[in-house]
């Protein structure tokens, strides 16, 4: 039998999360729980304070709870194979030739290397289980202002071994069934480890199996195996210096963020999203395009130009906080500000379905409510004229129809003029909506009326 040569495809190697340093507050919204789709369980690896603090810990299983929450069914199958020396592996065979592949995730030293294949609640076979996602947690001394980083596991593949015990083949004979064996492997092993073909591909490993009878009798066949997401990572920072551990982070997920405090909450929130695909997968590389998003979701409901920055959304730009449906910097967003915490948002959730993910679909704000005041009026006019031509929508609290800011928002505004946010009761308008040109024949008199005023 061959040996085994090892492919790697290091994606644990990606993601950071740097901080910005001025302060403010933000407040704590609660979930409210459905049935979950995808869990993430959490693995702590170390001993620090992140795993034996019952706050910090806390915040950290409400991030994960709350990704989890905002997924709807998305069917990742279950991984689930006969294991060898911590190892996956896989066997075809034709007449007389077996082929054998093998597989294994693997994470950074710091978190064990390759991961045991022994994952419960398997018994005689290792298993990741149906719509689970495990994600290892550990406190690290992270470089300069870098508060946590996350990434899918990485993964190693071996080009198949083999074996044959039977009469001499010919070219032909042996070509015909290394091919048929290695595609019958290939497809074999993408069903299962892209975990059905739900949610993003996490990375591609490529390689060629040979077998080689020696004097001048041999067979190749390339081979491409995906992988979806399985094991992920989160380091978080302990390099706090002259601090304590609650000094420099704030733990509590169920407090506001007082000012100069790193919220734990927001950057495990963060850092898990890079761990489940969020920038760091193949499928995030074939939808960006420089700084453009090519994924449907995000250009429905945003413009997709200048939106991501590597792994990241670009700094700066904002969705609307799934729980209150106020304006927001993406939890995605590089940075974070001391002092502030972040919840998921109407854009991270249009990444997370363009990366083949199901998300829910918060019903937020009143189209047409344009400063997000509870109602539909004159004022929504304004700041919709004010803004015309605008990109994107986050200048009327994307309460239009989506895209760039046009006339159809106009139309989306006149269509609920007179209507109120559900907090406030709702309003069916009884007078006629002003045309545009009506509109601004009135907003000129009114002008002319206070300049005129203030020459008396």
């Amino acid at each position: 039998m061959t040996t085994e040569q090892e492919r790697f495809d290091p994606m644990w190697q990606r993601c950071i999360w740097t901080p910005a340093v001025a302060g403010a507050v933000a407040w704590l919204f609660l979930i409210t729980p459905h049935a979950r789709a995808l869990s993430i369980e959490l693995g702590f690896v170390d001993n620090s304070d992140f795993a034996t603090n019952p706050t910090a810990r806390a915040a950290i299983q409400a991030a994960a709870d709350d990704i989890t929450a905002a997924l709807l069914p998305t069917s990742l199958s279950p991984i689930n194979h006969t294991i060898a020396s911590q190892r996956w592996r896989w066997t075809a065979s034709s007449g007389n030739l077996t082929m054998v592949q093998s597989w294994a995730y693997f994470v950074g030293a710091e978190f064990g290397g390759i991961i045991p294949a022994n994952n419960p609640p398997c018994s005689d076979t290792s298993c990741v289980a149906a719509n689970e996602v495990n994600v290892l947690v550990r406190g690290q001394a992270l470089p300069g202002n870098t508060l946590g980083t996350g990434a899918p596991s990485g993964s190693s593949f071996g080009d198949a071994g083999w074996s044959y015990n039977g009469p001499q083949l010919n070219q032909s004979q042996l070509q015909s069934r290394v091919t048929s064996l290695t595609n019958t492997l290939e497809g074999l092993i993408n069903s299962e480890l892209t975990r059905g073909g739900n949610g993003p591909v996490i990375g591609t490993i490529t390689g060629t199996n040979t077998v080689n009878f020696g004097e001048g009798l041999s067979a190749s066949e390339d081979y491409s195996v995906s992988y979806g997401p399985a094991y992920g990572t989160l380091s978080l920072d302990t390099s706090w210096g002259n601090e304590t551990f609650e000094q420099y982070w704030h733990i509590d997920h169920t407090a506001p963020v007082p000012s100069g405090k790193n919220d734990l909450y927001s950057v495990a929130l963060h850092e898990m999203l890079h761990a489940i695909g969020f920038g760091t997968s193949e499928t995030w590389d074939d939808l960006s395009s420089a700084s453009n998003w090519l994924g449907s979701e995000v250009n429905d409901e945003f413009n997709g130009v200048g939106i991501v920055d590597g792994g990241h959304v670009t700094a700066g730009r904002t969705g609307q906080n799934i729980y209150t449906g106020a304006t927001q910097e993406a939890v995605m967003d590089p940075n974070i500000t001391q002092g502030t915490r972040k919840f998921l948002t109407t854009l991270d959730l249009a990444f997370l379905r363009d990366l083949g993910y199901q998300t829910i679909i918060p019903d937020l704000g009143l189209d047409g409510d344009f400063n997000n005041d509870g109602i539909v009026n004159l004022a929504d006019y304004t700041l919709w004229r004010d803004n015309l031509g605008a990109s994107d929508e986050s200048a009327i609290n994307n309460n239009g129809n989506g895209g760039g800011i046009t006339s159809a928002d106009y139309t989306v505004w006149k269509n609920n003029f007179g209507m109120m946010s559900p907090a406030s009761g709702s309003f069916v308008a009884t007078a006629s909506v002003p045309e545009p040109g009506t509109l601004a024949l009135c907003l000129l008199a009114v002008t002319w009326v206070a300049v005129t005023a203030r020459r008396r």
